[in-house]
């Protein structure tokens, strides 16, 4: 029995920055996303009569209510290189990537996830990335003579409202409070390039008005207060919430205004609502969740799974498992460590179908950034095997806050 695994792992940072289902058929295995203990394993085999699926996302995008934006509005949008894909799960990464001033042709961001990717980062964002864009993602440029520039700045600290570069144009930008025309025609004779707007408040109003924000939203409890202040647009502040629902934004409105406060948070058919690990579900048992990295991998018999949990957890004795009607499948958090929530992981159930095996991992909780230092943690999963053909399967790790799989692999059985 063989594995190959085809991408890295993921981690989500702070940046301001699936699957699809069918009804059920004859030839369909599928089991059920739960968040509590209902029973054991052993009694909840999936057969072809069971209709509950992995979670597909919901991509709507309505208006938020009471005048709030939504803070990824005020940065440029990219013009996608090439047509966009009929898949919209392609299609919203092709649009993120030309977002970000990335390559964002369909052949491109469909060879991507396909790659050997080493980067911890290379699954962090909202679309997979080579390591190579992760180094120019998270280490663009700074503007010319940046030395220079911040010394012509001093002087003008208390006016100054922000300086930016647009991720799309590499276009760097600084704001003012007063005396905007004087600073532009002084900035343009000697720094060429760099554009000079008019802010409606200094960055240390923006502070100010950011640990107000934020004190607020952590004792309404409708956010993670992972927000900061944006200084695009004149200067907003952006305020994280868990999901992006009419009582959310209703909770939010009670205190902010929205001409200086930008909303980043899931929306609300991609959310998951929190809660606790479950130990079994229909067709699947947890046989352990260990703070380790394993490879993503898929064992058949008994001698794989010796091999496999003296990596995972050598210390506990190895559980029993009928290789004639199970598989155990091994799923790396990539980076996520064992943690359960925003910034975490919780395997919710499975599906099986024309030869894919999707394994849903998702966020659950909302948050649409985290400030996360790099934790290895991995599932050890027992699957029912006994819809799974003998032969090459194609396993794909998904999650409805992603628009393509976090990790892919093809497992020989």
């Amino acid at each position: 029995m063989t594995s190959r695994t085809s991408s890295a792992g993921w981690l989500l940072v702070g940046f301001v920055i699936v699957s699809s289902g069918c009804g059920p058929s004859d030839n369909v295995v599928t089991a059920e996303r739960v968040t509590t203990v209902t029973t054991s394993a052993a009694t909840q085999s999936p057969t072809s009569s069971v209709t509950h699926r992995v979670e597909p996302a919901v991509d709507e995008r309505p208006d938020l209510p009471f005048g709030f934006t939504r803070c990824e509005e005020l940065l440029s949008a990219g013009v996608v290189t090439g047509p966009l894909s009929d898949d919209p799960q392609i299609a919203a990464a092709q649009q993120w990537r030309a977002h970000n001033g990335l390559r964002s042709d369909e052949e491109w961001v469909r060879q991507v996830p396909t790659m050997n990717r080493e980067s911890v980062y290379a699954n962090a964002f909202d679309a997979p990335l080579t390591d190579e864009e992760v180094e120019d993602l998270t280490n663009r440029p700074g503007p010319i003579d940046e030395a220079g520039l911040n010394a012509y700045l001093n002087p003008y600290a208390d006016t100054i409202g922000g300086m930016w570069t647009d991720l799309v144009t590499r276009q760097w930008t600084v704001s003012f409070t007063s005396d905007v025309e004087t600073r532009r025609q002084e900035i343009e004779a000697q720094f060429p390039g760099i554009r000079v707007v008019e802010a409606n408040m200094t960055e240390a109003e923006l502070r100010e008005l950011q640990t107000q924000m934020l004190a607020e939203l952590i004792e309404r409890g409708l956010g993670s207060g992972a927000g900061e202040y944006i200084q695009a647009g004149g200067g907003v502040v952006g305020l994280d919430v868990a999901v992006l629902d009419r009582s959310t934004v209703a909770g939010v409105a009670e205190f902010a205004d929205p001409a200086t406060v930008c909303l980043r948070g899931q929306e609300v058919g991609r959310y998951t609502p929190p809660g606790p690990q479950a130990d079994s579900g229909p067709g699947w048992r947890l046989l352990g969740l260990e703070p380790v990295d394993v490879a993503f991998q898929a064992v058949f018999d008994r001698a794989g799974l010796e091999t496999l949990w003296a990596q995972f957890a050598p210390e506990r004795p190895i559980p029993t498992v009928d290789f004639d009607m199970k598989m155990v499948v091994a799923i790396p958090t990539g980076g996520r460590g064992v943690t359960n929530g925003p910034c975490g992981t919780r395997f919710d159930g499975w599906t099986f179908e024309d030869g894919v095996l999707q394994l849903d991992l998702p966020q659950p909780g909302g948050a649409s950034a985290c400030l996360s230092v790099a934790a290895p943690g991995s599932y050890l999963i027992e699957i029912d095997a006994s819809g799974v053909p003998a032969g090459d399967i194609t396993a794909e790790v998904v999650r409805k806050q992603m628009d393509v799989p976090v990790m892919s692999a093809t497992f020989s059985r």
